[in-house]
């Protein structure tokens, strides 16, 4: 039996309600699996960039550092004693640590960083060399304050926080400076065989 015209209106206009629903869910459901795709760590991995590896040991450094700058703060308060091994401990992660992690810049990413910036004279990197040896001197600066019989709290923490400014203004350059410009020029496995990739410990 036939429909008659108000009948197939109202079947045309069902279909085209359950057509439009169906659309949207089919939409919710392609965005929903791109987000999960997107928050999977294979896709995490394809949009990894070269340089991940060095900026992941910086992000660890400045965990370590975050506790340095504790421990420093906390010198003023402290008993004699323990405020020279408090000392001896901030000296000794910026010697196991910052010191090689400069030294390991400088034979890999620096090189690579100049080479693609230009001959230069100075080399792209000048300055970043310069602030590694005041890295280095402040460094020994506070060894040798922390090796005194009775080191001076406040001489340690004055030249304390400058270095830690200097490594966090250090590391915003490498990271908004130098490395993008090997992440644009060099695939992953291309890093890691001239740049090398973070600094190994025992």
């Amino acid at each position: 039996m036939g429909m008659n015209p108000g009948e197939r209106n109202r079947r045309a206009s069902f279909e085209r309600h359950m057509g439009c629903r169906a659309l949207t869910m089919r939409t919710h459901t392609l965005v929903l699996g791109f987000a999960l795709a997107a928050a999977s760590p294979s896709f995490v991995l394809r949009q990894e960039r070269p340089s991940e590896s060095f900026r992941a040991e910086h992000r660890s450094i400045r965990e370590h550092l975050r506790h340095v700058e504790e421990v420093v703060g906390s010198l003023a308060e402290a008993p004699g004693a323990e405020r020279k091994g408090r000392m001896s401990e901030a000296v000794a992660f910026f010697r196991e640590h910052i010191v090689p992690h400069a030294e390991a810049e400088e034979r890999g990413l620096y090189p690579a960083v100049d080479k693609r910036a230009g001959s230069a004279v100075p080399p792209f990197t000048a300055s970043m060399r310069h602030e590694h040896r005041i890295v280095g001197r402040w460094v020994e600066e506070l060894a040798a304050e922390a090796g005194k019989p009775s080191p001076d709290a406040r001489t340690f923490c004055r030249r304390a926080d400058n270095l830690l400014g200097l490594l966090a203004a250090h590391f915003e350059e490498e990271e908004e400076v130098l490395l993008p410009i090997l992440d644009r020029t060099l695939t992953k496995e291309e890093f890691e065989k001239e740049v090398g990739g973070p600094v190994r410990r025992p």
